[in-house]
């Protein structure tokens, strides 16, 4: 059996090119940037922490955290439907492989989801903790 290793950055890059993929959001970063309204629905992608075990001599096991966070714009009464919605579109878009296509991630899982529970109203911003699992070398 043949060990496949990779390393953060092509991780990085497939997890935005997953999110980019989803064509109801209006706008992907993997930073955080001040959006107006034409930029909603929107997503980045946040660095959260990196756990890392060696498993044998020169393997790394990585559980990559990163926060996804949604934006969403809904001055109506639907606020909570519309951020449910893109969060739905989320996950679903990480559910779809969830190798990201890259060889070496094993796995990528969501943890956990918050929202502000409509306290920023119109505005709606749910955060997707969400778990890389990967190897890599020493």
């Amino acid at each position: 059996m043949s060990v496949s290793y990779t390393e953060k950055e092509p991780v990085a890059v497939a997890l935005y090119g997953k999110l980019n993929a989803v064509s109801e959001f209006q706008s992907v970063d993997r930073q955080y940037v001040e959006m107006g309204d034409y930029d909603y629905p929107g997503v980045f992608i946040n660095d959260v922490r990196e756990v890392r075990r060696t498993v044998l001599k020169d393997v790394v096991h990585v559980l990559w955290t990163v926060l996804i966070v949604v934006f969403v714009f809904d001055d109506s009464l639907t606020l909570s439907t519309t951020l449910n919605a893109e969060i739905k579109r989320a996950i679903d878009a990480l559910k779809v492989d969830v190798t990201l296509g890259v060889s070496g991630v094993y796995n990528t899982r969501v943890l956990d989801v918050d929202t502000d529970e409509g306290f920023l109203r119109p505005h709606g911003v749910a955060m997707l903790t969400t778990e890389i699992s990967y190897l890599t070398k020493s």
